[in-house]
């Protein structure tokens, strides 16, 4: 009798253990993509530039950092930051449940052929799914808190 209470006992804990660790967000394995190309990469910061023309002053491809989360359905998920100045502050966006702390000289956009949407946009309609934004958070996520 005791053995199998212990027994009952063991399941029920690696039966809450397995629960709680599907519950939790891995924010180690986000999974493997190949990086853009550099050509790539210099027509995504260029449309980026004629997008912002005038709103951002005189800036250059040189000044724009561009950070790459990955390819969903056609589309390159990109952060996009230029140092245009001003104080750092850190703007709070929640997008299919998932939290980002986006800092304010970060533009958070999907880009295709010329196209640009942001990631909050491109989820409401459709361009990203659930799934792609759990998997741009983990990128997201990992990279703002290993610097």
């Amino acid at each position: 009798m005791f053995k199998k209470l212990t027994l009952i006992a063991v399941a029920v804990i690696m039966l809450l253990a397995v629960v709680g660790l599907a519950a939790c967000e891995d924010t180690t394995n986000c999974g493997i993509y190949t990086p853009l190309s550099l050509e790539l990469e210099l027509q995504i910061k260029q449309d980026y530039l004629l997008a912002v023309r005038g709103a951002q002053g005189d800036i250059t491809i040189e000044d724009v950092n561009l950070g790459y989360y990955g390819t969903y359905n056609g589309w390159i998920v990109v952060t996009l930051e230029s140092f245009i100045g001003g104080m750092p502050t850190l703007g709070i966006i929640n997008i299919a449940g998932f939290i980002f702390e986006i800092p304010n000289r970060l533009r958070t956009l999907v880009w295709q052929d010329g196209q640009f949407y942001d990631w909050k946009i491109a989820y409401d309609q459709g361009i990203l799914s659930r799934h792609d934004i759990r998997k741009i958070h983990c990128r997201f996520t990992n990279r703002f808190n290993n610097v």
